[in-house]
């Protein structure tokens, strides 16, 4: 599924809902996320995080920290301090891509791959938030969120907002229904 799709159904759902509150798109279904992908990525407790983009003005090296830091603790399993950095283009790379109003048509592999190129626009009133986890230039997992009328990087909804998309990001298995196993 591309992103742009993800895109229209974010646009949607902001157009019909005309609420502040946090909302999470979360695609686990088609994806290419293989259980443990991310406790293998950050075995260490780090992954490198690219940040693309500001709802509030240009992008500056403060605002990807402040992005990395509400990350910290969001995902399942063991605490994961996101690094800020440029993409991971080590063999093998896994790293995490975070996109703030990206200009639409945005592709998963073109994220992973291109994420400097990507084009975005400050839009205080409408804040939409790609979090894509990649190894290499292959995108395994994504989500997308949104909230309307962010005043600052201080907004409690902010946030949120980076919080519930980073913890949707990666999905979470049952391991009893995803082995057979029923313990009741």
């Amino acid at each position: 599924m591309k992103i742009r799709s993800l895109s229209a159904i974010l646009l949607i759902a902001v157009l019909a809902a005309g609420c502040s509150v946090v909302r999470v798109i979360d695609h686990e279904g088609g994806q290419n996320y293989y259980e443990g992908a991310f406790e293998y990525a950050t075995l260490d407790g780090t992954i490198k995080t690219h940040v693309v983009g500001s709802p509030f003005t240009e992008a500056d090296p403060s605002f990807a920290r402040t992005v990395t830091a509400y990350m910290k603790g969001a995902t399942r399993g063991r605490d994961v301090t996101f690094i800020p950095s440029r993409r991971n283009t080590t063999k093998h790379a896994f790293h995490v891509v975070i996109v703030f109003n990206g200009k639409n048509p945005l592709i998963e592999t073109e994220v992973c791959e291109n994420a400097d190129e990507i084009a975005t626009v400050p839009s205080p009133n409408n804040t939409v938030m790609f979090a894509v986890f990649c190894q290499d230039g292959y995108p395994l997992s994504y989500a997308a969120g949104f909230v309307d009328g962010l005043t600052s990087p201080a907004d409690p909804r902010f946030e949120q907002l980076i919080k519930q998309v980073a913890r949707a990001m990666t999905p979470g298995y049952d391991d009893y229904r995803s082995s057979g196993f029923t313990p009741f």
